[in-house]
């Protein structure tokens, strides 16, 4: 999860790895989500829209990282 102009991509290539893990037989226990923003944050419906695209894998949804890079105090609380 970023803020950047890939984050759709990202998102798909990621969904499209773990698809594949799945059918190949592989075993895949949860999702895990990095979040790692700077100046482009995004809104938090966008932020609930790519949590319940991870979610469709029926698998719990692990946040591993959450960071926002910014000296504005309001930004990153």
């Amino acid at each position: 999860m970023t803020g950047g102009k890939r984050r759709a991509e990202f998102l798909q290539t990621y969904i499209d790895h773990n698809q594949q893990i799945q059918k190949d037989g592989g075993a895949v226990e949860r999702v895990g989500i990095q979040g790692h923003f700077q100046a482009s944050l995004i809104p938090v419906p966008e932020i609930w829209r790519i949590l319940d695209q991870s979610g469709e894998f029926g698998l719990p949804l692990e946040i591993t990282e959450f960071d926002i890079d910014s000296r504005d105090e309001d930004t990153r609380a």
